[in-house]
């Protein structure tokens, strides 16, 4: 029984450490364009669906910077 305490325990560890790592990563490598949102909203009439496709579209950037192994 001890011994599942200590493997649970680990595995907990783990994972939040390879969260905060991830987070870290993430932070450090996206950079959100800004300027794109800005130019959005200078009128005062936001469309938020094409915010939402901004945003999204940077997401999918991210995804396939850090999954192209260059």
């Amino acid at each position: 029984m001890r011994t599942k305490r200590f493997v649970l325990r680990l595995s907990l560890l783990l994972v939040i450490a390879g969260g905060l790592l991830g987070a870290r990563l993430a932070a450090g490598f996206w950079q959100f364009e800004t300027a794109e949102l800005a130019a959005l909203a200078g009128d005062g009439s936001t469309d938020w669906t094409e915010v939402i496709a901004v945003i999204a579209e940077e997401a999918i950037q991210l995804f396939f910077g850090f999954t192209s192994g260059q």
